[in-house]
């Protein structure tokens, strides 16, 4: 009988031991992962490393080149280095690693170092996944994305996986997946400083603005004084809106008794002020013992100044008169010791320069036969957005084409014919095209005429994938929207063009869902010329710093100026250029009947004007980079 009980306490102390190390081992696997996912990595290199081998402007992809294999039921098919296509059915998840190793690491990746994941795919179903393992084999999941996203290697990494994971595809047909790692300082230099893929140099002299613990003025929140309202953007930077008819005293300090931390009676100091409207002054007053005020100066530039021996108290304040119509004036003023290194403090960047940007909707073919000729001759940037799936309908319009041509001379047969057909028929409709007739897909430019116009100087954008989101009545799904939105820039990066702006279709960008569904997809959505009665925004004006990244405006160049005056036109970017900053950006469609070789002439004018007056005509990328990218070192005046 003892030995009975001693068998099963053995196999009692078996099962905890069993349980326990089970238990230890799911710790170390990554969050949410089933111990299947994570199976698989291996000692080994699946294949090496060319460095030699670059992707898009002259960046080299880290990942090693993969072969096509097949993965329970999956058939994964190399249609170039890091680009596949995926067709089969498989009932659980899928795992294609383009590289795996618990011990080892890519060429040229390394702890402690920062990488861009660029991944886009026209099935979300298929998802791109990073994982690192520590010098214990302890593995840590770093990036889970269906879009492109940066990562950063801890610095204990010795290990690491890329790969492409799918969970219950089921039926699968040709989704396909594109995915590559970039050194991150490589990609910034590169792909995000550059128009393009034609490298753009900074200005000299672009230091970053001193941090806030410098600033030895304290922090001042916004307000409303006689009908302006000071709105703060950061500490010591306000935008200003609103009338008023006589004056307003804006204070960032003012007590008569004491003066701010860190500034001494007899010290010398340094006031950086600027502003974009010179009706904005900022004025420094001191006073005595006694409680006598003195104004110490005033300026609508930065100064030096020597607080006297008697201070006490001090106001620093910003001054301004008769503001009758004030529209996004911004300002920005701190106060450092010139006792201590204000070499930062004195290279502060000024506000974005005026700059023009033009648009022509919808990629007909007219953007190559009116503008392209004059992006050539005047060396002057026009950008393009492009509807993904009616540039698909004109490669399937000319094919075709091609193919009834082929059968009245014998070359092909009916069923042949009547496939192409059939994939016509299937692409008009789903564009909501009734006509049969193939001269509608013949209106817009073909993928090799687009890239060609790119390569000729003109920027290409996102016009969505088939130009049909709704625009406010919210009847589609975010979920929808996003996807659509994915499969635009897909199709795009696809054929060699990285777009990181979408320019809505309709109006839909006064929808927020359209907007948050953009965000996750584009950095930045430019919307038609539209009235939102609900917003308090015009529909037609000049974008400033403090608009919203998917939500920029624009004109409608052919009817908000008495359909095309060009002397109107000439006016307005007179205007612009005789301001302190504003990025103004022009609709114009080639595709309106009303257009013509007149007006085509009428642009060319407006460009021709505009560099004479000094008005940079810049790409949409230069535009937002300027504006709203606060993520790169901004390319505008330094002074």
């Amino acid at each position: 009988m003892n030995k009975w009980k001693q068998v099963v306490m053995l196999v009692l102390l078996t099962s905890i031991l069993f349980v326990a190390c089970c238990l230890s081992l799911a710790e170390t696997m990554p969050d949410q992962a089933m111990p299947e996912e994570i199976m698989g990595a291996s000692d080994e290199h699946l294949s090496p490393v060319d460095p030699a081998e670059t992707t898009g402007p002259g960046l080299k992809d880290l990942l090693p080149a993969v072969d096509s294999r097949s993965l329970k039921g999956l058939t994964y098919t190399a249609l170039g280095k890091g680009y596949f296509e995926v067709s089969g059915t498989e009932e659980s998840y899928v795992n294609f690693d383009l590289f795996t190793s618990k011990t080892s690491l890519p060429q040229g990746v390394l702890p402690g170092h920062s990488y861009y994941l660029s991944f886009t795919t026209d099935d979300i179903r298929f998802c791109a996944r990073v994982y690192c393992y520590d010098g214990q084999g302890n593995v840590k999941r770093l990036a889970s994305t269906i879009t492109s996203t940066e990562f950063t290697l801890p610095e204990d990494t010795v290990g690491i996986i890329v790969r492409v994971y799918s969970y219950a595809v089921r039926e699968c047909q040709g989704a396909q997946f594109s995915i590559a790692v970039y050194d991150m300082d490589e990609y910034k230099s590169k792909v995000a400083l550059s128009l393009n893929g034609i490298p753009v140099e900074l200005p000299s002299g672009a230091i970053a603005v001193p941090t806030a613990g410098e600033n030895l003025l304290p922090e001042t929140d916004g307000r409303t004084i006689q009908g302006l309202t000071f709105t703060k953007l950061e500490r010591g930077h306000f935008v200003v809106n609103g009338s008023e008819s006589t004056f307003v005293n804006f204070d960032l300090y003012s007590n008569k008794d004491v003066l701010p931390d860190g500034v001494v009676a007899g010290g010398n100091y340094f006031l950086r002020y600027f502003t974009d409207n010179g009706v904005f002054a900022a004025r420094v007053y001191w006073y005595d013992a006694q409680g006598k005020e003195t104004r110490l100066l005033e300026t609508t530039n930065s100064i030096e100044f020597s607080l006297p021996e008697e201070a006490v108290g001090m106001v620093i304040r910003i001054y301004c008169w008769n503001v009758v119509d004030c529209r996004n004036v911004h300002f920005e003023v701190a106060l450092f010791d010139l006792a201590k290194d204000c070499t930062k403090a004195k290279a502060y960047r000024w506000l974005p320069r005026p700059m023009l940007t033009i648009i022509d909707d919808d990629g007909r073919v007219g953007f190559m036969t009116d503008l392209l000729p004059i992006i050539e001759e005047l060396n002057s940037p026009i950008t393009s957005a492009n509807t993904t799936m009616r540039t698909e309908l004109r490669e399937v319009t000319d094919r075709y084409l091609q193919a009834k041509k082929d059968y009245q001379e014998g070359k092909i047969s009916k069923e042949e014919l009547d496939s192409t057909k059939k994939e016509f028929d299937r692409i008009r409709k789903f564009l909501g095209v009734t006509s049969e007739s193939e001269d509608f897909g013949l209106r817009y430019m073909s993928w090799n005429e687009i890239v060609l116009c790119q390569s000729r100087g003109a920027e290409i954008v996102s016009h969505t994938y088939a130009h049909r989101i709704a625009d406010g009545n919210g009847s589609t799904p975010e979920t929808q929207i996003q996807y659509e939105y994915q499969l635009s820039k897909n199709a795009l990066a696809a054929h060699g063009i990285y777009s990181e702006t979408v320019v809505y279709n309709n109006g839909a960008g006064w929808n927020g869902t359209v907007r948050e569904a953009a965000a996750k997809v584009f950095k930045f959505g430019i919307d038609c010329p539209s009235q939102d009665l609900n917003s308090g925004i015009p529909g037609h004006d000049v974008n400033y710093v403090t608009g919203d990244p998917h939500r920029i405006i624009r004109y409608n160049a052919m009817t908000d100026f008495d359909g095309m005056n060009g002397e109107k036109m000439k006016a307005f970017l007179y205007s612009l250029a005789t301001g302190k900053t504003g990025w103004a950006v022009w609709m114009i469609h080639t595709s309106d009947p009303a257009w013509n070789h007149e007006k085509a002439e009428i642009i060319r004018d407006c460009i021709v004007y505009a560099q004479e007056i000094g008005l940079p005509v810049v790409t949409v990328w230069y535009g937002t980079t300027e504006y709203f990218d606060t993520s790169y070192p901004q390319l505008g005046i330094y002074r």
